[in-house]
């Protein structure tokens, strides 16, 4: 991917999120919060809770983790060294963001006060609400999975139809958040144009350095 429209994409999100982070902590709010909250708790059904519930399982930290290692383990059989290190660096990078984030702006869930879990234990830590950290999670998973398509997948056809799919499960994820009270529509918006900041960002860099090594390359080989 170009070094330009990188940029242009890291720009564009930050500003969106900055926005998102101002419009949403100012006196007035975020509008469509409230909104949405009493529009899913108007609209609750057993099935669609648990279709939302399964769906919200695809950015939970265990389901995020399991994926990261059998990711992260054929990268290392396969050798493929600059894969591995760009994936760890937006995965393991991107949750450290997303906590340190929250930390920043310290706003309360929608719902009941929750603490961080992971594999259903309790870290004594107060999870906060902005930015989504389950959208946060699968979004930078899955644009890392968007990278690959844009690499390996040679068809367009084949491309767009995959890049369909993953942007639809992206959302997915964050109106699941929203439906089960876990979040507002701030804070999975909030996620959704920091993590693609995120892997922007990391992407950005490593391809530059990339081709800073390639060119040094060739200049030693004349």
């Amino acid at each position: 991917m170009k070094n330009k429209s990188l940029g242009i994409l890291i720009a564009s999100f930050l500003i969106a999120f900055i926005g998102i982070s101002v419009w949403t902590f100012s006196a007035g709010g975020f509008p469509l919060d409230q909104w949405m909250l009493d529009w899913a708790a108007g609209h609750e059904d057993g099935f669609v809770q648990s279709v939302m519930k399964l769906v919200s399982a695809v950015g939970s930290s265990e389901v995020i983790l399991a994926l990261t290692l059998i990711i992260a383990a054929f990268f290392l059989y396969k050798r493929y060294w600059h894969h591995l290190v760009l994936f760890l660096t937006v995965s393991v990078g991107g949750v450290a963001v997303n906590l340190l984030l929250k930390f920043l702006f310290r706003r309360e869930r929608p719902g009941e006060a929750k603490e961080i879990e992971v594999f259903d234990f309790s870290l004594q830590i107060p999870s906060y609400s902005f930015p989504s950290g389950h959208t946060m999670r699968s979004t930078i998973l899955i644009c890392f999975i968007m990278f690959l398509i844009y690499i390996y997948i040679r068809s367009q056809a084949v491309q767009f139809s995959l890049y369909a799919i993953s942007i639809v499960l992206m959302l997915a994820v964050g109106i699941s958040r929203v439906f089960l009270d876990a979040h507002f529509v701030s804070d999975v918006l909030g996620a959704l144009t920091i993590s693609v900041v995120w892997f922007c960002a990391v992407l950005y860099v490593f391809e530059a350095y990339m081709d800073k090594k390639e060119s040094e390359q060739i200049r030693q080989r004349n």
